[in-house]
């Protein structure tokens, strides 16, 4: 902490700023006895500018040195703060099978033909938004000095195969019918859903907008569509 000195006549005071400039004490010296007008002068040759204890609250302490201890925070500062992350909101329903067993223990009944629906989008759906990452708010130091506020952080989405992004680059379109997939910070869509082997229990019911491609059976009571 930096600290200065002053004193007016009988009356000695010192004033002490935190390393950081976001709180000024006001020390005042055993047996002596300032007035609000000592205090406010030496606030001003020392720049103190921002956060300052109004007049009142400073003839209180004044009166009542003991109940203090003889020091009074007299100024105080404005943190700056963090903004917000950027952040990936996805416009379509991912496949349910990526649920937790708690998610899924919460369900009083389960359809398992029907937890194994793909997700799938139309062409010209926006299928992903970007969030852009905000900037948080400014703060001031006792002395006045700005403090820009921290940027979150960002994130990124690369367009792949049969997707668009608008001139903001905020949302990525599709351009096919299909199902969305991503993958390695990159979306696309996929215009073959393509089950590797039968669909079953543990696929569930296939339910996708673009071609299907089943390299095994569709056993009873199960569909694709």
């Amino acid at each position: 902490m930096a600290s200065s000195a002053a004193q007016y006549g009988k009356d000695p005071l010192e004033l002490e700023i935190s390393r950081d400039h976001l709180t000024a004490y006001l020390h005042v010296r055993q047996g002596a006895a300032p007035t609000i007008d000592d205090v406010l002068k030496l606030l001003e040759n020392e720049k103190i500018a921002y956060g300052v204890k109004n007049r009142e609250k400073i003839r209180i302490f004044l009166e009542n040195l003991d109940l203090y201890d003889n020091t009074l925070i007299v100024a105080t500062g404005k943190p700056f703060t963090q903004g917000e992350d950027a952040e990936i909101i996805f416009e379509f329903e991912t496949d349910t099978r990526g649920a937790s067993e708690d998610d899924l223990a919460n369900l009083q009944r389960i359809d398992f033909k029907k937890v194994g629906n793909v997700p799938s989008v139309r062409r010209g759906a926006v299928i992903a938004r970007k969030k852009p990452a905000t900037q948080g708010e400014e703060g001031f130091t006792v002395l006045g000095q700005r403090l820009p506020g921290e940027w979150g952080m960002d994130i990124s989405l690369r367009a792949g195969a049969n997707v668009s992004v608008s001139p903001n680059g905020l949302e990525f379109v599709a351009e096919i019918d299909g199902a969305p997939i991503v993958s390695k910070g990159m979306i696309r869509v996929d215009p073959i859903y393509i089950v590797e082997g039968d669909v079953d229990y543990s696929s569930g019911n296939i339910d996708f907008t673009g071609t299907v491609a089943v390299k095994g059976s569709i056993l009873d009571g199960f569909e694709v569509a």
